[in-house]
């Protein structure tokens, strides 16, 4: 009896990765990602019930991963918040640009495919639903750091949205355009600077 073969999944996932990232997921074709994985169509059926689940499997660990980080974070903030201890949270290597940077050069491709190349999947919306769920943490953290006098400015939850639409978009810029990973702390430093959340928020 031939032993079945193990290596289909992977070679599925890493064709349509290659797929995805070429064409998008709306020009993405099933059929060319079968012919490059050198599987039937029936095999890739039987593991994935279309192109959306197919994208979702490449790229959900990323978002599960990046989603659990940025709870943590807001987390370890909320604390430092409450203890009146504001200036820990500028100083949490969590929130510094080159640990973010880090990561998404770590899962370069992942976070290519969601910023670039997810029009028409379950993840299209993935950029806007990024800064409102940022946008809400910041915005909690930074109220309890407001009513405890320990921050001089609150902007409103809306106008707090626009500058992290701003924030974000610029830091995922060299994504955007295969910038290395050394352009992007480089960049970042100077992004860090133009957006000055201490003055922003007085503290």
């Amino acid at each position: 009896m031939a032993l079945p073969d193990k290596t289909i999944d992977q070679r599925i996932l890493n064709a349509a990765k290659e797929e995805f990232l070429e064409k998008g997921y709306m020009k993405a074709s099933l059929r060319q990602i079968c012919a490059d994985a050198g599987v039937t169509t029936g095999a890739l059926y039987n593991r994935y019930a279309g192109k959306d689940e197919l994208f979702r499997a490449i790229v959900s660990p990323f978002v599960e991963e990046l989603n659990a980080m940025c709870v943590q974070v807001e987390e370890q903030d909320t604390v430092f918040a409450e203890d009146t201890n504001i200036e820990k949270i500028w100083q949490n290597p969590n929130e510094s640009m080159p640990y973010l940077i880090d990561i998404l050069y770590q899962n370069f491709d992942c976070f290519k495919l969601l910023i670039c190349c997810a029009e028409g999947s379950c993840y299209e919306n993935f950029f806007e639903d990024f800064v409102k769920s940022g946008t809400t943490g910041t915005f909690r953290v930074m109220k309890i750091a407001y009513e405890k006098g320990i921050a001089k400015y609150l902007p409103e939850e809306d106008e707090l949205h626009v500058l992290l639409t701003a924030y974000y978009a610029a830091i995922f810029e060299p994504i955007r355009h295969n910038y290395s990973k050394e352009k992007a702390i480089q960049y970042g430093e100077t992004i860090s600077r133009f957006f000055n959340w201490r003055d922003v928020f007085g503290c």
